[in-house]
């Protein structure tokens, strides 16, 4: 006799107030104001949040006068280039003798989101890790992590208490709460995230429709094309609750479009009626997948992925797989109908 299975929804998490960090937040304090030579990392394939926070942070002290950089293994986007600073984020530290004395990971959900800066992260005299993913295993020394709408929230209380904000820092803060919240559309987004938006539209000066375009709703032709490309083959399964979209080397070769124009693909996905789980796999090199994974109701995207090694939120998250391309689904349909 086969016995269904009672569907369980599962809810996005009520977060933690940043106050249960309130120990940590004192710590990275005391040593923003001890150190002198600060680095600031953003993760691989850059995003809003990551870029944004990390700009804030480095303008708040740069006007301290700390000698600091803003580091990222990967170049920032092409739509993230307006960002006030953005052309301080690095490719290449300056190399010292002597280690930082403290190095700041952004919006940064493991150690191996840094790329190849993960040895000047870890060499530093002292590190903090600023993150809002719940999988983030709290690898820096002191630890500030908040299940919450974008990093940039978390900064932005940082900046506030310190009486270090600006118009410029409010700009990037207000973009990577645009990017993180789906332009305020995602289940994560809380009261507190509508609050500091309108405190930072309404105390700073910046052009917050411009922000929404560029940040959220711009997209260039090869983007388009692309989109188009790989939605026309999106696949289907279990009768219309899972959907794959699948991003090959020689789409981003027909379309003109970059690695970094994938971003948000997946999200077409979720957003058709009956789809509980969708996944987006895209081809790297090295028989390599980059797989991002949104739910709606019933699966927990960070569960999934954890599957693999990777982590993130409730409904979004990530990881990547090697090996053959029917392999890696087949094992991405097993993880999802197991848990639907």
């Amino acid at each position: 006799m086969l016995i269904k299975r009672e569907k369980t929804l599962i809810k996005t998490p009520t977060r933690k107030p940043i106050m249960t960090n309130e120990n940590n937040y004192q710590a990275l304090s005391a040593a923003l104001k001890n150190a002198d030579s600060i680095g600031i990392f953003s993760h691989v394939s850059p995003d809003g949040d990551t870029i944004g926070s990390g700009l804030a942070l480095y303008g708040a002290l740069k006007a301290l006068g700390k000698t600091v950089f803003i580091a990222c293994a990967d170049p920032i986007p092409q739509k993230l280039l307006f960002l006030p600073g953005a052309a301080a984020v690095t490719q290449n530290p300056p190399k010292a003798a002597k280690p930082l004395d403290l190095a700041i990971a952004v919006d940064t959900a493991s150690y191996e989101r840094l790329g190849v800066f993960g040895h000047d992260f870890s060499r530093a005299k002292n590190t903090a890790v600023i993150d809002h993913h719940k999988s983030n295993p709290r690898y820096g020394k002191i630890n500030i992590v908040v299940e919450c709408a974008a990093t940039a929230e978390i900064i932005y209380r940082i900046l506030k208490e310190n009486a270090l904000l600006s118009d410029d820092a409010a700009a990037c803060l207000f973009a990577g709460i645009v990017t993180d919240s789906g332009c305020f559309a995602f289940s994560s987004v809380t009261p507190e995230t509508h609050a500091i938006a309108a405190e930072l539209m309404n105390g700073f000066k910046f052009d917050a429709e411009n922000i929404i375009y560029n940040t959220y709703r711009a997209k260039s032709l090869q983007v388009f094309k692309l989109r188009n490309a790989v939605l026309s083959k999106c696949k289907f399964y279990n009768d219309g609750q899972i959907a794959v979209v699948s991003i090959f080397q020689s789409d981003l070769k027909d379309t003109g479009a970059g690695e970094s124009d994938t971003e948000g693909i997946v999200t077409d996905g979720i957003s058709i009626i009956g789809v509980e789980v969708a996944f987006s796999l895209t081809e790297m090199p090295n028989k390599q997948f980059k797989v991002s994974i949104r739910t709606k109701n019933y699966v927990d995207a960070n569960d999934c992925a954890a599957a693999f090694g990777g982590g993130g939120h409730t409904r979004a998250a990530g990881c990547r797989l090697s090996g053959n391309y029917y392999d890696i689904v087949d094992k991405l349909l097993k993880v999802a109908r197991d848990r639907l």
